[in-house]
């Protein structure tokens, strides 16, 4: 990339009193998958990164359709003749395959599909900030992707219009039956920039339950020495649960009989097919479920 520190645009929580004006609202799916950028330079060579800037090496198989989608862009614009980027999500057959391969310390190669939301020039990407709205860039980009290039794997996301609160909760409402994790609601009169954005809301379902904790388990890094997560029991099988404030780890680490045996609540996406949680979450003691 480059000495600047590698950024993604990221969202907060989704709040109707943030949006002032309904003109340039949409909404799309929040996919099951990762967060993948794709960066590829004036010379095709291409890189798949995460998030936080790790780069993956697992995707080769996307590559030739890739450099077929940037051909295109630079048709469209010669701002695309020194590179384009791709900001998107990685999906795989469940949640649980895609998130091994990406964590996985040594890369193997795993077909999954690209559902791309943004593309723009490389340099903006660099610089951390795009230089017109996102709608006028989904315009000169991703309408012509979507009218001249079609993939199986690789494919472009269609933002919805909205023009009210109502509108949106219907929408999620419609994409929760249908299976999907949540919504992303888009202020596209904003630019995309790299960093967290009221320009972006995300809309996810999150669901509760009392758990006992069975065990403490130590942390890693800044947590070297406390708390690192709380092990309970969901229904016969062991989940690691994070999400206790840097005082509550150091408390619970120093008195153990604190939260050894104790009912806890937790926050979660939902329940996977082995009965574990996706992204548990420590909320609060249950003293009163004791």
């Amino acid at each position: 990339m480059s000495t600047k520190k590698f950024g993604v645009m990221l969202a907060k929580e989704y709040s109707p009193a943030k949006i002032t004006k309904w003109d340039d609202i949409v909404i799309e799916p929040k996919l099951d998958g990762v967060r993948v950028i794709i960066t590829v330079d004036s010379r095709d060579r291409i890189k798949f990164f995460s998030r936080n800037g790790r780069e993956l090496t697992m995707f080769g198989h996307l590559e030739r359709t890739i450099i077929e989608a940037c051909r295109l862009l630079r048709k469209s614009s010669s701002e695309f003749m020194d590179g384009t980027m791709f900001d998107g999500e990685m999906v795989g057959d469940t949640f649980g395959e895609i998130a091994g391969a990406i964590h996985r310390k040594k890369h193997t190669e795993y077909k999954a599909r690209f559902f791309c939301f943004y593309a723009m020039p490389l340099i903006y990407f660099r610089n951390g900030s795009d230089t017109i709205s996102q709608g006028d860039r989904y315009d000169v980009t991703m309408v012509r992707l979507r009218r001249s290039f079609y993939s199986h794997e690789f494919k472009i996301v269609n933002p919805v219009r909205v023009s009210s609160h109502n509108d949106i909760v219907a929408f999620y409402d419609n994409l929760r039956d249908d299976g999907y994790e949540g919504a992303i609601v888009k202020d596209y009169a904003r630019p995309w920039v790299a960093m967290r954005s009221g320009a972006w809301m995300k809309m996810k379902a999150e669901l509760t339950v009392d758990v006992r904790v069975k065990a403490m388990r130590e942390g890693t890094g800044k947590y070297k020495g406390t708390l690192g997560a709380l092990v309970v029991d969901h229904s016969g099988v062991d989940v690691k649960v994070s999400g206790m404030s840097d005082e509550q780890r150091h408390q619970f680490w120093g008195k153990p009989k604190k939260i050894l045996g104790k009912m806890i609540e937790v926050s979660y996406q939902e329940e996977t097919v082995h009965g574990s949680l996706r992204h548990p979450r420590f909320m609060r003691l249950r003293p009163d479920k004791e």
